[in-house]
């Protein structure tokens, strides 16, 4: 038996090293987030009458009274962030090939489909426009970049340039992004993405799903699906003060469902239905 006893040993040692090493890493509570409550984000935009996550589509939002815009985000080759959802230039715009793999001259020479005058704007060129229209910003860091501590060092470096602490929150499904924004600047505020499939393995899944997580990762926000968002899920989650965007919610059903709770919608047509 003395094996048996060996491996309780080494059980019980491991399980004070993780829980130690958890507390020493965790990070501080969540900045203010209840300036991000109620509001209605344009999902990329007005993406219906532009082309998503660009300027016009930015605009265009803010015609249709949305007071919050969702950009996607990707990284350029030299290390621009630009606004684009998809990881490959296929599918919204007149070029090929992944957005990694190109400068971001290059991407800047493209059109994207639908408005032969758009093109792929950067990140900075949305919060410059975005402050310009008074809107509020959801930035989201998408899973596939690659350099995911250096998108986020440069993601800081915008908010500390462009004082956006009231004005953005950042968001995404891969916690790294939420723990390394927070480690640089802990009043970023930060909102974990959740959905019924996530792009992550079981073991990560387990693990994102448990409640102190997300107090580990100290973000204020959590984002569900449209399809988890039940009453039990927003009563759990606003009873432990975090505010709650439901994505994306389009149809008169879900918005009636919505409408007079305290939580912020994403939706891909701001002001109507779809």
């Amino acid at each position: 038996m003395d094996w048996l006893f060996k491996l309780v040993v080494l059980y019980v040692a491991l399980t004070i090293l993780a829980i130690v090493t958890l507390y020493l890493t965790a990070l501080p509570d969540s900045s203010d987030a209840t300036g991000f409550s109620q509001l209605t984000i344009a999902h990329r935009g007005d993406g219906l009458n532009f082309p998503e996550n660009s300027l016009p589509a930015i605009k265009g939002a803010k015609k249709l009274n949305a007071n919050a815009v969702e950009v996607d985000v990707m990284m350029s080759s030299d290390g621009v962030l630009v606004a684009m959802h998809d990881p490959t230039l296929d599918r919204t715009t007149n070029g090929s090939g992944l957005v990694a793999d190109h400068t971001f001259v290059e991407l800047s020479k493209l059109r994207l489909k639908g408005n032969s005058d758009a093109s792929i704007p950067s990140l900075e060129e949305v919060v410059q426009l975005i402050q310009e229209l008074d809107l509020k910003l959801e930035i989201e860091m998408k899973t596939e970049i690659e350099r995911k501590y250096e998108a986020s060092v440069k993601v800081a470096q915008l908010f500390e340039k462009y004082k956006l602490e009231k004005q953005a929150f950042v968001s995404s499904f891969d916690p790294r992004f939420l723990y390394y924004l927070r480690s640089e600047n802990p009043k970023i505020v930060t909102a974990l993405a959740i959905k019924r499939h996530p792009p992550y393995h079981k073991l990560i899944e387990f693990i994102i799903r448990r409640d102190g997580f997300v107090d580990y990762l100290g973000a204020g926000i959590i984002e569900p699906s449209v399809d988890i968002a039940d009453s039990a899920f927003i009563e759990k989650w606003l009873a432990k003060g975090k505010v709650i965007n439901v994505w994306t919610v389009n149809s008169q059903r879900e918005k009636a469902v919505f409408k007079n709770q305290p939580i912020t919608i994403t939706t891909d047509c701001p002001g109507s239905y779809c």
